[in-house]
């Protein structure tokens, strides 16, 4: 499945907000999937069929244009030319980030919507004890340190905001790019830090939130404001506005198993760091940062303290 005339075939579109999925066929033959960087597979020609499945449980417009590119890719294909890039049309919601008018509430980038599922495929116990994994696990479902990921299918926008839950793709990239929670956008930061408005809990201990491991993404300052408005949580316990001049990943937080007889078995869902080693039997849901060197910016009680 080599393009001819060493030619690469590639193509790319917008899955979610400025997010990307991206595939093309290398010159030694290689089949590259992509999903905005934060999952590169390398696939020879006979793994990309098992791929094509997989897809088709997820984004229709994804499968197409990794199976355009594949088979554009192919002596018996289009040779020698490059096949247009396609990007898909963004929704009102997907180039604001915030779906927020006068009949509709602002619905946070992180938030899951109706038509959205997370997946329950098998677990399974790896060989010689070595934590969990799914009966059917595939490259994807890992990241880059191993730690095994919840699924979800991706459908933004589309039914009704699901706000008590937290989209696992969505929340991971926003971590991961220090994104804004609300909007999508890139979140504030300065020669002080990173931007992160958080629940008051200054009665947890002397100097919070310095050291304190958070899972809710960062802002931007265009959203701080509407944030502390709108968010029922905040109005009820307070909130606290700091800037983190440093937030390092630190781990996950995540539902942990144990070894049972004939399965894993659940145990709670806690925060695992990476170098734990319960981190191996942890199914991952957050993307966890440690705050260091904050300056508090604001702190406001809520209605429930007065």
């Amino acid at each position: 499945m080599r393009p001819e005339n060493g030619v690469e075939h590639s193509s790319r579109i917008r899955i979610w907000g400025d997010a990307t999925f991206e595939s093309r066929v290398e010159d030694n033959g290689d089949f590259v999937a992509d999903f905005d960087g934060v999952v590169s597979l390398h696939l020879l020609p006979e793994a990309v069929e098992k791929f094509h499945e997989v897809l088709a449980e997820a984004l229709p417009e994804v499968r197409e244009t990794a199976e355009r590119v594949f088979r554009n890719a192919s002596p018996m294909g289009e040779s020698g030319t490059m096949p247009a890039t396609r990007t898909a049309e963004p929704s009102p919601a997907d180039s604001t980030g915030v779906e927020e008018d006068r009949a509709k509430p602002v619905v946070p980038y992180i938030a899951m919507w109706s038509e959205e599922a997370v997946r329950e495929p098998q677990l399974v116990e790896r060989r010689g004890g070595a934590g969990i994994a799914y009966a059917d696990e595939i490259l994807g479902d890992r990241d880059s340190r191993g730690v095994l990921w919840d699924r979800a299918t991706v459908a933004s926008g589309r039914g009704k905001p699901q706000f008590a839950k937290i989209h696992v793709h969505r929340q991971r990239r926003a971590m991961r790019k220090l994104l804004c929670q609300v909007c999508g956008r890139p979140a504030h930061g300065d020669d002080r830090g990173v931007l992160w408005l958080l629940r008051n809990r200054t009665g947890d201990w002397r100097g919070w939130p310095e050291g304190m491991l958070v899972s809710e993404p960062p802002v931007c300052e265009s959203c701080l404001a509407l944030a502390t408005r709108v968010c029922p949580a905040l109005r009820d316990e307070g909130h606290l506005v700091a800037q983190a001049a440093s937030c390092p990943v630190h781990g996950v937080e995540g539902f942990r198993y144990r070894a049972g007889a004939g399965r894993p078995v659940p145990v709670e869902n806690e925060l695992v760091s990476f170098i734990a080693p319960a981190i191996r039997w942890t199914l991952a849901s957050k993307l966890v940062r440690q705050l260091h060197n904050c300056t508090v910016l604001e702190v406001r009680e809520g209605a429930a303290a007065t």
